[in-house]
């Protein structure tokens, strides 16, 4: 505190300086250690806002806004502590740890569209702002003290990577409208303990504690391969006090061998065109284990393609944002080409595009899903997990393709790529 302008003001707090800081603000170095942290009760982070307001105050004078080392800690606070910090306020305004939590949640799907908005491609794309689900789950967060929110495992998003998946705001309501119908259709069917299995839970298991919330019949595994994402899992299940009902298990989900069968099983761990994630590996190593009558999320999807004009590519109408970042919108005319059934031996992907009939000029080569999740649909360009994705070469560019009249250009497109695997040099044309 060497700022002379705050040595004129508050006298009390600058007698024992060491005693209140640490208990009010941490340091900078503390702040970027612990992005997450919180305090552990209501009334804890109402006195720190109330002394935060009243020494932000008591400083803000025009001398102490020109010391640039007055206020750090504030500059420096990452926008994943102004989420949580958003969603503690959310939470104490809105009343909801006195709430019952199946009902919060219930309540917080339906507000979640239906819709990916979409932007003319002239206009800046808003941003996509975290929805009040986000905002409840964000609230359930406890200290994150000893967990590194950024560690990576290969096969595996780090923690905060997996929270962010809350912003995709289709793909979360579709998925847990799914729970609740499978649920409740295994509730009717059954007296016993519905067995669930979330495979790739994330460092917050939302489809797991929803599973749980749905029934009390429910006992879920969660596996999750990530160690670090495993830790803050088990601490987000104990928040809500299901840690008797939801195991967490740090494992390889295409290697787990579980002890008995389940009447549920989910994983949402895909990318579109099944690209890039394990989702068929996890399916082909758990389905075998699901009950003859029990049910899997998603039930199907279809794969689709697409030949591209890459005037549209490279200059969209439209621009939709699902996570951060913007993407293309394009609608061009799918060509269904495989429909994976999960558990179904799938080592390859491999379809032909004809392209005799198209309009001279240069192509892409889009591959999308369409997932079907129990009744409800997830479409393309809807969610992460179905935004098309494009062939490009070994090297990683994007590769055009020329149809034309003459034995130069190419007729037809063959595409052939592994499950999980990359979509570069997966096209060949003649």
């Amino acid at each position: 505190m060497n700022n002379p302008a705050f040595q004129n003001v508050l006298p009390a707090q600058r007698a024992q300086p060491e005693a209140l800081a640490p208990a009010v603000v941490p340091s900078v170095e503390q702040a970027d250690a612990d992005a997450f942290a919180l305090p552990a009760t209501h009334e804890a982070i109402l006195m720190v806002y109330m002394h935060t307001l009243g020494e932000l105050a008591s400083r803000l004078t025009m001398d102490s806004l020109a010391t640039p080392t007055l206020m750090p800690r504030y500059a420096s606070r990452t926008p994943t502590k102004e989420l949580r910090y958003q969603a503690e306020l959310a939470a104490i305004s809105e009343g909801w740890a006195e709430r019952d939590p199946k009902e919060v949640i219930d309540a917080l799907i339906l507000e979640l569209p239906d819709e990916a908005p979409l932007s003319p491609a002239s206009q800046e794309v808003p941003p996509n702002e975290p929805s009040r689900l986000e905002q409840y789950f964000m609230s359930m967060l406890p200290d994150l003290s000893g967990v590194s929110v950024d560690y990576n495992r290969t096969g595996s998003l780090s923690p905060k990577e997996s929270i962010n998946c809350l912003r995709d705001k289709v793909r979360t309501k579709l998925f847990l409208q799914g729970i609740a119908e499978a649920v409740s259709q295994l509730d009717t069917a059954t007296q016993d303990t519905i067995e669930v299995c979330d495979a790739g839970t994330g460092a917050i298991p939302v489809m797991a504690i929803y599973a749980a919330l749905c029934s009390d019949k429910v006992r879920c595994t969660a596996l999750e391969l990530n160690p670090q994402s495993a830790i803050l899992a088990r601490r987000v299940v104990a928040r809500f006090g299901l840690q008797d009902r939801i195991t967490v298990i740090e494992a390889d989900a295409t290697k787990y061998t579980p002890s008995k069968p389940f009447d549920l099983l989910v994983s949402e761990t895909m990318h579109s065109g099944l690209t890039e994630e394990p989702i068929v590996q996890i399916l082909s190593n758990l389905q075998p284990h699901v009950k003859q009558i029990g049910l899997t999320l998603p039930s199907s999807i279809d794969i689709q393609a697409a030949l591209v004009p890459f005037k549209e590519y490279e200059e969209p109408q439209h621009r939709i944002k699902i996570l951060k970042a913007d993407h293309a919108y394009l609608a061009p005319d799918w060509q269904h080409v495989l429909c994976y059934v999960p558990g179904r031996q799938l080592d390859k992907i491999a379809f032909t595009l004809d392209g005799t009939d198209l309009p001279d000029g240069k192509y892409v080569v889009a591959v999308t899903n369409r997932v079907h999740i129990g009744s409800k649909i997830l479409e393309p360009s809807q969610s992460l997990i179905t935004m098309p994705q494009y062939v490009m070469d070994f090297g990683g560019f994007l590769r055009k393709i020329e149809f034309a009249a003459g034995a130069n250009h190419a007729s037809e497109v063959n595409v052939e790529y592994r499950p999980g695997g990359s979509l570069n040099g997966a096209a060949q044309y003649k």
